[in-house]
């Protein structure tokens, strides 16, 4: 039997910075503010810190809110699409090495041979 790890299509962090705009709409702002942004990207650093591809785009998102006042639907939805790739990947790659570790301790358990500390007869 095939023991599969779903990975959500969504990460958390991309969901918390596409969600922005729809806050911003339900204020009646036509773009989302870079103080908005700024505080979304520290309430999800924790989780961009577990990849360091991640942890480097919020940090240059960080930065870059510094410079400007406005983000349009456009750039929130780009940067929403890199976290989910990047968390993504890191999420499918910690899921299948969780798998074979899994599927190796399962085979090293039934495994006769003398590295799995069984003698064989004889």
């Amino acid at each position: 039997m095939e023991q599969t790890t779903a990975v959500p299509e969504f990460t958390d962090a991309a969901r918390q910075i596409r969600s922005l705009w729809a806050e911003s709409e339900q204020r009646g702002a036509p773009m989302v503010s870079a103080e908005s942004m700024q505080a979304r990207l520290f309430a999800i650093y924790d989780e961009a810190a577990r990849v360091p591809e991640a942890l480097e785009l919020v940090q240059h998102q960080l930065q870059l809110t510094l410079e400007r006042t406005w983000y349009n639907l456009e750039e929130i939805e780009k940067l929403a699409d890199q976290l989910d790739w990047l968390l993504g990947i890191a999420a499918t790659e910690a899921a299948l090495a969780s798998a074979e570790a899994d599927a190796g301790a399962v085979t090293g358990a039934l495994d006769p041979t003398p590295e799995a500390g069984v003698q064989p007869e004889g």
